[in-house]
């Protein structure tokens, strides 16, 4: 997310931690469960900030970007 950052592209991740780590939700899931695969999402989806102006150069240069990145 550094190089999205150093071109001032908006990016997140989606969800910074997992639902079943999440206050709301922990009488649903006991902490020795094993939900690695609920985990793996939280490190790895990206969220991108997209709005309606968005021009089609700088959806170029965000693709650009997205594909040296990762």
């Amino acid at each position: 997310m550094k190089r999205l950052d150093d071109k001032n592209i908006i990016s997140a991740l989606y969800h910074p931690v997992p639902l079943h780590k999440q206050k709301a939700f922990a009488h649903r899931h006991p902490s020795s469960a094993d939900l690695s695969i609920s985990d793996k999402p939280a490190r790895e989806v990206l969220l991108l900030s997209t709005f309606s102006e968005l021009m089609r150069e700088e959806i170029h240069q965000i693709h650009q970007v997205i594909n040296h990145a990762f």
